[in-house]
């Protein structure tokens, strides 16, 4: 499965995240993943473990039953485009997760003009 690019899981009653995506092993099963649709099914959380699916760019999670989303779930993404949370049951604590990406995907940006631009991460004073 190693070159697996889409997965459409939608409309499959999946009550929880599936392992491709939750798993804490070092490899993905799925590492050129790059669209994963689980829409319209009864997830209701997503645990606070590390993803493992770094070329994803679309993910869609709407009509499931999310009260929220851990911050760490979106650090480990690097390459994350679109997703869709909607219709969803997640409450205020998301501005505060999607405040945090916002802030971390800056940081990402500034720390790689800095390494391009001087080709050294501790010396960000100098940017």
């Amino acid at each position: 499965m190693k070159n697996l690019l889409r997965l459409n899981l939608s409309q499959n009653n999946i009550v929880d995240m599936p392992v491709c995506v939750s798993q804490s092993s070092q490899h993905s099963s799925f590492p050129s993943l790059t669209y994963f649709d689980l829409r319209s099914n009864q997830i209701s959380s997503i645990p606070d473990s590390q993803v493992k699916l770094r070329n994803l760019e679309t993910l869609l999670l709407s009509d499931n039953k999310l009260r929220s989303i851990p911050e760490s779930f979106f650090l480990n993404l690097p390459s994350l485009k679109s997703i869709d949370i909607s219709r969803n049951k997640i409450g205020n604590s998301w501005l505060h997760v999607l405040l945090s990406l916002i802030i971390n995907v800056f940081l990402r940006y500034l720390l790689w003009t800095c390494w391009s631009r001087y080709g050294v991460l501790g010396r960000i004073e100098s940017c």
